[in-house]
């Protein structure tokens, strides 16, 4: 068991022992998270999505693609349970900024019930660049793949950030995907592997597609995009200017 998996555990047995309230509402809760039930069932669901890109779709369907993944998709599947509204920015937050584990061990179970890992894949973190995680303090995507049941055992595979991008999140998918063109680098050989590529939120998807087409282009034979949300476009203005 790793550390951060040790860590989870332990805070799952003490609420247990000595219940609390949830962040969100202030209610008391004994969910193995910290947060109550019924805050974590008015997150909002990514449902329906395309099947591709996880973009929210109108219709009652899943399993469909969106009229861009129907020209040229950019992954093979794409998984984002949550929907970046609501209450999700505030987890992703606490999670991301402050390295909160109950939001952390929340998103990870959340993630996990919806990824189920395929036979023989690989798992490609998104990079940090050096700077902006000794910032933080610690590598957030990472920490996030450990935490996931369903990633945790995965083989990985190692990319680099070759240079250090600002945020993107004023940007938009023009100037984003412009940005991360030849961000990162992959030493290790990809040749015909299913490559699962893992992120917190997907806005335009500009950093995972940065990330699939050097995979494609180094030989992987399928990608995948994971992620804990999705932002739809109607919420991309208002994160914009709260992020």
């Amino acid at each position: 068991m790793s550390f951060h998996s040790f860590i989870a555990e332990l805070q799952r047995r003490l609420i247990r022992l000595m219940p609390g309230h949830c962040p969100l509402c202030q209610r008391p809760t004994l969910h193995a998270s910290g947060y109550c039930t019924v805050c974590i069932h008015a997150l909002p669901r990514n449902r329906p999505c395309c099947y591709c890109c996880a973009l929210p779709l109108s219709s009652v369907e899943d399993g469909l693609c969106c009229a861009r993944c129907l020209r040229r998709p950019r992954f093979h599947r794409a998984t984002a349970p949550l929907l970046y509204t609501g209450d999700t920015p505030a987890l992703v937050h606490a999670f991301k900024f402050h390295a909160a584990l109950p939001a952390a061990s929340l998103l990870a179970e959340l993630m996990g019930k919806a990824f189920h890992p395929p036979q023989k894949a690989w798992l490609l973190t998104v990079p940090q660049h050096p700077h902006r995680a000794r910032q933080r303090g610690f590598d957030h995507i990472d920490w996030l793949a450990t935490l996931c049941p369903s990633t945790r055992r995965m083989p990985r595979i190692t990319a680099h950030r070759r240079y250090d991008t600002p945020p993107l999140r004023h940007l938009d998918r023009r100037q984003r995907l412009k940005l991360m063109k030849d961000a990162f680098s992959i030493e290790t050989d990809v040749t015909g592997k299913h490559i699962v590529l893992l992120d917190d939120v997907m806005t335009t998807g500009a950093t995972l597609n940065a990330l699939a087409i050097l995979c494609r282009q180094q030989g992987a034979r399928r990608v995948e995009a994971l992620a804990i949300a999705r932002t739809p476009p109607s919420a991309w203005r208002e994160l914009h200017t709260t992020c």
